[in-house]
């Protein structure tokens, strides 16, 4: 716990990015489950954006949002 603690009191722009980074992910996850239906692959998404590599939340959005509709035809 004093780990975690000086941490976030050293750094805590990291925890807020961090978090930032996760409810955007989801987000998107949510947004393209929602859009795709049964066509939406759980696998596919998640090899996709990890394999684009790092980039800004807004880029992997347009990344996957064309995933999306080459699956979608």
């Amino acid at each position: 716990m004093a780990t975690e603690i000086e941490r976030y009191s050293v750094w805590p722009g990291q925890a807020t990015s961090y978090m930032v980074g996760q409810t955007r992910w989801l987000a998107i996850r949510e947004k393209l489950k929602a859009k795709m239906g049964a066509k939406f692959d759980i696998r596919g998404f998640h090899d996709t954006a990890l394999s684009a590599g790092a980039m800004p939340m807004s880029v992997l959005e347009t990344v996957m949002d064309r995933w999306a509709d080459e699956r979608m035809g």
